[in-house]
């Protein structure tokens, strides 16, 4: 019985495996620009649903798609909205990888991983590799189906596992039974297509067989759900219209499976589609296709009602996210970009004034998610920034083309703000609580009120960035008192270092380098100033 079970277990983990190296590869290849191209194409709820289908396609799994939403939902990059659609399109792009799998694929398995093998070993470049181990995961999976499929047929035919055949015929005498079974198989495997590929090898009957595609949905709703308990409430909305809208949809296929199932059977019998593995694999397409085809008119309804049960997930502001269709209205994709890039640096100053809290206390947690909010900035920069040069190369008018400029510049010095603060001033604040240092009073006295000073200045400058403000040239003219500051600060500091008054020298370590930062903060602040207003010659630094 052993050697009988082999060749299943061994195809099902080369299955998997080959499916984890797709994954891998596409996320490695794609980068950030994977997340670029999904905020910007996802303007509508078509677009939407097209993204989703060649996103799941391509990293073989609907659950790593919707685990890849909710972390955009965190970042902010979609609403809760798009994310509805794409789940929506995720769905069917799961399916096609079954279509491809209900083909013979393992007379070509050797040779796809031949041809990965090569790309990995002599590919010159990464992302040739990257995509030697793609290509060499898609051996494995089509070779794991194939070794499924025929230690099926030899056990069954040496009787070794006619108590699995009777289990089977016993589950399927009720649809439900299958459904259930389907459903947790799912559940614990992570992945439809897998639970699919199962069924195509066993061989089981088209009215069996739909009932494990239905369950297979909802099982696959398990890794969403998983991501979303230590999210954000955004994607925790996400997860959770995720995994209603597949139950409601199974529920409604289950109560209509007889007459699905006689649909299906007769739309075979008339295209003359044969065999079984073929017929199971549209019949699995369909239902998502029709899935997707009920729910998609009422994606206003499932964002209203999920928000309802899951409130504070505000995410992104509805209309004010970047998509495709903006680059045809260069005036109203310039306003988009100034909000967003705005948006992103008020993330930023949200963790400079928490960096400040942190500072003055002694003992401080600082939040758990300062650190994402770090990593969400730069992606949101990066859309921005990708979507001006998308912009950039249409046929702009000079005075469009001079703010795209200005813009990028900007953006970029967001950026680079957002990554002092996470990267120098956050681990000074987490150094200075750990090792319970304290300043002195007049050293705190005097870090405050330039901490302020810069944040004060920052928030000015994002309101110009957006618009909302017209002239920073009083926060250029200022800058000289920004800079003494600094330097009645470092020089109080080191005379009280030469008084002994200030006894720790990590605690002055620590101020040091907290003033430095906030230093090169505040240069960036003027810089945005500077390309969003051009100042005189005389307010220049």
């Amino acid at each position: 019985m052993f050697a009988s079970i082999t060749p299943i277990v061994g195809g099902l983990v080369l299955f998997v495996v080959g499916l984890q190296f797709i994954n891998s590869a596409v996320a490695k290849l794609s980068g950030s620009y994977l997340k670029v191209g999904l905020s910007l194409l996802t303007g509508n709820r078509f677009g939407g649903v097209a993204v989703g289908t060649a996103l799941s396609f391509v990293l073989a799994s609907s659950a790593g798609a919707t685990v890849l939403l909710v972390g955009m939902g965190d970042a902010g990059l979609v609403t809760l909205r798009q994310a509805v659609a794409v789940v929506l399109g995720a769905a069917i792009g799961t399916t096609l990888v079954v279509q491809v799998i209900a083909f013979d694929v393992g007379q070509w398995a050797l040779y796809v991983v031949a041809l990965g093998f090569l790309l990995r070993t002599l590919g010159r470049y990464e992302r040739w590799r990257e995509a030697g181990n793609a290509v060499f995961g898609l051996g494995f999976l089509f070779f794991g189906m194939a070794l499924m499929k025929q230690g099926v047929q030899n056990a069954f035919v040496t009787t070794s596992l006619m108590w699995a055949e009777h289990f089977l015929e016993r589950l399927a005498t009720n649809p439900f039974y299958v459904f259930a079974f389907s459903m947790a198989a799912t559940a614990v495997l992570q992945s439809s297509a897998t639970t699919m590929a199962m069924a195509l090898a066993l061989g089981v009957s088209v009215p069996t067989a739909i009932p494990v595609a239905i369950g297979a949905s909802v099982g696959t709703c398990t890794a969403g759900l998983v991501s979303g308990i230590a999210a954000k409430p955004i994607g925790r909305q996400i997860a959770l219209a995720h995994f209603l809208m597949k139950l409601v949809g199974a529920s409604f296929f289950m109560y209509m499976l007889g007459p699905f199932t006689s649909s299906v059977e007769l739309w075979a019998l008339r295209l003359g589609i044969e065999p079984d593995a073929r017929l199971i694999a549209h019949a699995n397409t369909l239902y998502t296709v029709l899935y997707a085809a009920i729910f998609l008119p009422l994606v206003p309804v499932v964002e209203r009602l999920v928000s309802s049960l899951v409130t504070g997930g505000k995410g992104a502001r509805p209309g004010a996210l970047l998509s495709i269709s903006d680059l045809d209205d260069p005036q109203n994709g310039i306003r988009k970009a100034r909000s967003q890039a705005a948006d992103a640096g008020r993330s930023v100053l949200g963790m400079l004034r928490e960096s400040l809290t942190g500072f003055m206390m002694g003992p401080y947690k600082i939040s758990d998610d300062i650190l994402d909010r770090g990593a969400a900035v730069d992606n949101s920069v990066t859309v921005v920034s990708d979507f001006l040069t998308r912009l950039e190369a249409r046929r702009l008018t000079a005075q469009e083309n001079e703010k795209c400029n200005r813009l990028l510049y900007a953006a970029h010095d967001v950026a680079y703000i957002g990554d002092v603060a996470a990267g120098e001033l956050v681990p000074l604040v987490l150094k200075k609580s750990r090792s319970g240092l304290e300043f002195s009073i007049e050293g705190a006295q005097h870090f405050e009120r330039l901490h302020r000073r810069v944040a004060d200045d920052f928030s000015e400058a994002l309101d110009i960035l957006e618009g909302l403000s017209e002239s920073g040239g009083r926060i250029l003219a200022r800058a000289g008192e920004v800079d003494a500051m600094r330097k009645e600060l470092v020089h109080s500091h080191m005379r009280r270092v030469s008084q002994g008054v200030v006894a720790d020298v990590e605690t002055s370590r620590i101020l040091m380098d907290a003033v430095a930062a906030i230093r090169v903060m505040h240069y960036y602040v003027c810089d945005i100033i500077q390309i969003m207003e051009p100042a005189e010659p005389s307010q220049l630094r």
